[in-house]
């Protein structure tokens, strides 16, 4: 079966998140499929005082939130560098899980890094049976 359904890659600037979106530029060379690329901003529960608010994006200590757009171009670039052409990176503010899932629903794949600690992994149980 043939797909023009982008491969999805879940980016958090974090180590594993850079191995997953390699081998997303492998796949799409092979198959000739577009790549997209989301990060998303993790919207916080309430706190005690009923406060919430969110949290950066980015899975390490590496990279500043202020320096979002250096986390952006250095995705851009390790997509260029891998030859892939057609690629997008999407930023989204909101739980990691949701926009995935949302995100999900236009692509062909879905490629996620391998650590499973973060804020995805703690949620997924919750959706397992909208899959």
């Amino acid at each position: 079966m043939t797909t023009t359904l982008p491969i999805l890659v879940a980016h958090d600037g974090s180590a594993e998140a850079g191995r997953a979106l390699r081998w997303a530029a492998e796949e799409s060379l092979r198959t000739h499929v577009p790549v997209r690329v989301l990060m998303v901003d993790e919207v916080l529960p309430p706190t005690w005082g009923g406060v919430s608010g969110w949290a950066p994006m980015t899975g390490t200590l590496d990279v500043p939130v202020s320096d979002f757009t250096a986390l952006v171009d250095g995705v851009r670039k390790d997509l260029a560098e891998a030859g892939v052409s057609d690629a997008s990176v999407v930023h989204r503010r909101g739980h990691v899980v949701d926009e995935l899932l949302r995100a999900a629903e236009a692509a062909s794949v879905v490629v996620v890094g391998s650590h499973g600690h973060g804020a995805a992994g703690e949620r997924s149980e919750e959706h397992t049976s909208e899959l």
